[in-house]
This record gives structure tokens, sequence and C-alpha cells, in this order.
């Protein structure tokens, strides 16, 4: 008898270990030293004159004998623009004076093609381009000169890809549904080169399915830098996840602890609570759009500099609206937003616009000419 219970509770503690390390497996990070914590008072959001941080305003324009539709992503390597345009499923590369180069891939069903694009990333260290799709669920591998190279199929129907050294990170933007795994109930995976998944993270919360975040991985080359805006917390990926910043709206932060699917809703519109709606991190810089009181509000700390909580960007400097336009990109010390061509005529009866392009000449756009990346230069001292 006695040696039945001695058996019974070495078993009982191996399974305990067993699980502990599980959930530690699976668990996102914690809050580490090098973790920051952002603190925002909705309350004191002003008025914010553009030239109290930006100096200078250029504007990348595509070259018009190629028609892009719409840039959902774009990345920036080795003086190369890496264009997503998911109007027409296309990525295009074109140089920085905004020449077409080649387009990587195409729609089909053969070798290198794909049917549902959904996102694409560079890595310099690789000199490879990667390209996740989802009809069949891989990631389609090219050179810098756009040869095909290979595909690895993998069991997860992803929206975003990062890659890291010998990893993909995927982030799926909701429940994987689509999968028969029982482990479907997270939103960002780790997977080896061979696309076996090896670690899970930040589980799925139904709760806030309406409100997941959307261009939540930022490639800054070395690492990645990852926002999660249903719980306020920044990330870094590289070989690991870790917590980089967390935002803290004080009083006005929502109850995470009593929300339901039900009231889901009601808290997320509740005008005395506050929510990150987007970020973009890098370069010693954070840039968030944030939710209060049913508007938009933004916030930007840079350096070492004091930090801008603005109810409204005015933008002294040119005549294009940046008002609460949300950056896709930081790179070193310059902003870089996507302007769809119908931004730059919205409200305004004007028949063209004349712009500063990268090479510091006057440019003219119409309303058909191809959507425009906005480089805002910030201050290092403000």
């Amino acid at each position: 008898m006695n040696k039945n219970i001695f058996i019974f509770t070495i078993v009982t503690l191996l399974f305990l270990i067993s699980s502990c390390t599980h959930d530690k497996k699976m668990s996102t990070s914690s809050v580490t030293d090098e973790s920051e914590y952002i603190n925002i008072n909705p309350s004191d959001a002003q008025i914010v004159n553009l030239s109290s941080f930006v100096k200078d305003i250029k504007y990348w324009i595509p070259d018009s004998s190629i028609i892009v539709g719409n840039i959902s992503k774009f990345e920036i390597h080795k003086e190369r623009y890496y264009i997503f345009d998911n109007k027409t499923q296309r990525l295009c590369i074109f140089d920085k004076n905004g020449t077409f180069v080649q387009q990587i891939g195409k729609l089909g069903n053969g070798p290198g093609e794909y049917i549902r694009f959904q996102d694409f990333t560079v890595s310099e260290d690789n000199s490879l381009i990667y390209i996740l799709n989802s009809s069949p669920n891989e990631i389609l591998i090219y050179d810098f000169n756009g040869r095909f190279l290979k595909n690895v199929p993998i069991d997860i129907m992803g929206k975003e890809l990062y890659v890291y050294d010998d990893y993909f990170w995927i982030f799926t933007n909701g429940s994987d549904f689509y999968t028969k795994r029982k482990d479907k109930d997270y939103n960002l995976f780790k997977l080896n080169q061979e696309g076996i998944i090896i670690s899970r993270h930040l589980k799925y919360d139904k709760r806030f399915d309406s409100h997941s975040p959307f261009n939540a991985i930022l490639n800054n080359n070395k690492y990645a830098d990852f926002h999660y805006s249903i719980n306020n917390n920044l990330y870094k990926l590289d070989s690991l996840i870790s917590l980089s910043a967390v935002i803290d709206f004080g009083r006005n932060n929502l109850p995470y602890e009593i929300i339901t699917s039900k009231n889901a809703v009601e808290y997320l519109n509740a005008d005395q609570f506050a929510r990150v709606a987007n970020a973009v991190t890098g370069n010693e810089c954070t840039y968030l759009n944030y939710v209060f009181k049913n508007r938009t509000y933004g916030f930007i700390k840079y350096k070492d500099n004091p930090p801008i909580n603005y109810s409204f960007l005015n933008n002294d400097i040119d005549d294009v609206s940046f008002a609460l336009s949300m950056p896709f990109d930081i790179v070193n010390n310059k902003i870089l937003y996507i302007k769809d061509i119908d931004q730059f005529f919205y409200n305004n009866k004007k028949e063209y616009l004349q712009l500063k392009n990268m090479n510091d000449s006057i440019v003219t756009i119409t309303k058909e000419s191809n959507p425009v990346i906005a480089i805002l230069t910030m201050h290092d001292k403000f």
C-alpha cells in the first residue's frame, strides 16, 4: 500500500513539473528590467503643430509606368522599396527614386506562385524574400534576384510573417479556425525552417475578436517589434519573444478582469476607458494611436525628448493632412506614412498638388497618380 502511494506521489509530481514547463513555454513573457512603462493621460492631449517635432517632409512616388492599386505594406532594404499591392496581389520592387525594378512571384498555381498573398518580409542577413500564402498555407522563398527557391508548407493560416535566423514568426490575428490542431487558439507561433511549430504565444481572446491588431509585426532587420493592442503591450521578436513596453492609461485603463464576450463592446466604447488602436515602434521611437471617448488620439515618444500627446496633428509645413494618420514604419529618425491619392484630395478642390520628392525637386501628383509614401524627418531634439 505504501509503495503504491509512493509511486502515485512520484507520478503526480512529474505531471505537475511537466505542466509547469508546458505553461512556461506557452506564456508570452514577463515584465523584465528592460521593459518600459509608458504612462499616458488622455485628458492631457493637445493640438500639436507638426513642425514642433518634424523638420522636413519628402514624398516617395512610385513610377507611373506600373499601376499600384493599394500599398498595404512596404519595407525598405538597401535602398530598395518593397511594395505589397493588396489590390493587385503583387509584390513589386522599386529603387529609391521610384523606378520600377521587378515583381516577385505572381498569382497562379505553379512553382513560386500564390493564390492568397497575405504578407511578405525581407531578410537582409539571409538575402532572401519570403511570401506568406494562405492557399495553400505555405511560405514561398525567393532570392534577391527574384528567383524562386522553395516553398515551406505550414499548418497555420497566417496573416503576418517575420523571419529571424532559422525561425519563422507567424501571427494569425485571431483564432486559427482553419486547422485541426488542438492548440489553434493562439495568436503567435514560432516555427523552424521545416515549418514545424516549436512554440505558441498569446492566447486567443474571443472577447476582443473585433479589435485584433493589424500590421502588428514591424521588421527592423535585426529584430521585429510586435504590438498586441488587445492587452496594450509591445513586444520584441528575435529568437524569443520579450515584453518591451507596457502602455498604462492609469485610471482610464480597461478593466480586463471583468470584461466578458457579452459586455466587451460596451466597455470598449465606454467614454472613461482608453485602449491602444495601433502602434509603431523602433529606433528609440514609440508612436501610438489610441482610442478615448470614441475618438482617436496620438502619442509619440522619441529618445529622451518629452513625449507628445495630441488630440490633433496640425501640418504647418506643407498642404498635406496628417491629422490623426497612423504611420506604417519608423526608420532611423524618419516616420513613414502610406498615403492613398484620395487622402491628398479629400475635401480639396485642387486638380493637382506639388510635393517635394526624395531629390528635393518638386513633382506634381493628380487624382490618377499612384499612392505615395510620406517621409517625415524628426528633429533630434524638440
